[in-house]
């Protein structure tokens, strides 16, 4: 059997969709893309580009995007921060707070700190499958240059500039400047409301996290507080596959349902807010120690 002839039988026997699976089932194990590539069937530079392509970001990073969701679900059941990372390959901590602080805005060692809730997504929406996580966290106060939208009364109207916002690679409140993730999709990007005294409009800020502040007349620097907040997620799902699905699910979750059960919980001093990052939507909302 020659080269070509190895390549073409290992692309018969792992189809892209498999890849994942292969990622999963090996996941600590230390896995580079050179020994991927060729289990696969490809040239590494070949098996790269296709690799983004179907899974939407390089192999490194769907690695280590894995690798932590793994630590993150172990440190939820129990197991010390260290001795996880320790599982999946980090051995350092400076290594493991790099890689949490992406996927999670906190170090290892604060998310050890919080606690967590799983609810079934039916709980609230009937024949509707899933799970609900919720993180009970403290998180640091965050600098956002925000644009303010004419005020809007629709939820539609909200979402459709939310998915714009959410998908391009700049917005208009910070032109020139370099944002904190400035790939397409990685971008630390934010969205934050109020309502006025008749509860019908609604004052609705978007806008991104910045390295750079100045002022301009179209945008002005919001601090979103510091302190304990429930951070709710669909838990082990890609908001792209359905942008708006994952919003109505979170929205119908948070608002019509926890929020009125949990109302004394809630510390309506300090502003809810909506972040989206890592191809997810996350919905803050802040909480009494």
């Amino acid at each position: 059997m020659n080269t070509e002839q190895f390549y073409e039988q290992k692309r018969a026997q792992w189809g892209t969709e498999k890849w994942a699976g292969y990622i999963e089932q090996n996941i600590t194990c230390r896995l580079q893309v050179e020994m991927l590539a060729q289990q696969f069937g490809y040239s590494v530079t070949h098996f790269k580009r296709i690799f983004k392509d179907y899974y939407g970001m390089s192999v490194a990073d769907y690695i280590r995007e894995r690798k932590v969701a793994y630590i993150a679900d172990k440190i939820r059941n129990g197991m010390h921060y260290s001795k996880a990372a320790a599982m999946y390959g980090f051995h350092s901590e400076a290594g493991i707070s790099r890689a949490f602080l992406k996927d999670y805005f906190v170090t290892p060692a604060v998310y050890w700190a919080g606690s967590f809730e799983q609810i079934a997504i039916s709980r609230y929406i009937n024949n509707m499958h899933g799970y609900l996580l919720i993180s009970y966290l403290h998180f640091p106060e965050i600098r956002v240059k925000a644009q303010m939208l004419d005020k809007v009364t629709e939820s539609n109207q909200i979402q459709k500039a939310e998915l714009l916002h959410w998908k391009q690679s700049s917005y208009p409140a910070v032109p020139k400047k370099r944002l904190i993730y400035n790939k397409s999709c990685r971008e630390d990007k934010f969205a934050f409301w109020t309502v006025d005294h008749v509860g019908e409009t609604y004052e609705y800020w978007l806008g991104t996290q910045i390295e750079e502040v100045d002022d301009s007349e179209e945008s002005k620097i919001c601090c979103l507080e510091k302190g304990k907040y429930a951070m709710f997620e669909i838990k082990d799902y890609s908001d792209l596959a359905d942008f708006s699905q994952a919003i109505d699910i979170l929205i119908e979750c948070i608002f019509h349902d926890w929020c009125r059960e949990n109302e004394e919980k809630i510390d309506k001093s300090r502003m809810i807010y909506e972040r989206y990052a890592n191809k997810k939507v996350y919905f803050f909302i802040p909480v009494k120690e």
